[in-house]
């Protein structure tokens, strides 16, 4: 799906790892300090209710499940 890999929990998509290997994760809400997953469709750039996850969260497992927790909508 969008050339990306996607993450699936209970049959819905959660999460999204692009091909630079970044993070992002499904959100009810974009604020303005978040970064918005974008792809191309049709010549155009369109974002998706997804943000990344900031790289130094990667090596605090328990500060990375609570911005995880926080951000999911399901």
């Amino acid at each position: 799906m969008f050339g990306e890999h996607c993450l699936f929990l209970n049959g819905q998509m959660f999460a999204i790892i692009d091909k630079d290997h970044q993070i992002f994760i499904k959100t009810s809400q974009i604020s303005g300090i978040d970064t918005p997953f974008t792809y191309q469709r049709q010549g155009k750039s369109v974002a998706m209710n997804y943000v990344k996850i900031d790289d130094g969260l990667i090596d605090d497992s328990d500060e990375l499940m609570a911005v995880i927790a926080a951000k999911l909508k399901f």
